[in-house]
């Protein structure tokens, strides 16, 4: 059960950085070179 809670929240994480991660391309505030670097 604790582990269905953990799987859950990291969904939750996850979509919620890639919803942000739209909305800066959105915005054209987006660099990819940076965040490139980053995951790196």
């Amino acid at each position: 059960m604790p582990k269905k809670i953990f799987l859950l929240i990291a969904l939750l994480i996850l979509a919620f950085l890639i919803q942000s991660l739209f909305t800066l391309i959105k915005n054209g505030k987006f660099n990819p070179s940076i965040f490139i670097i980053y995951i790196i």
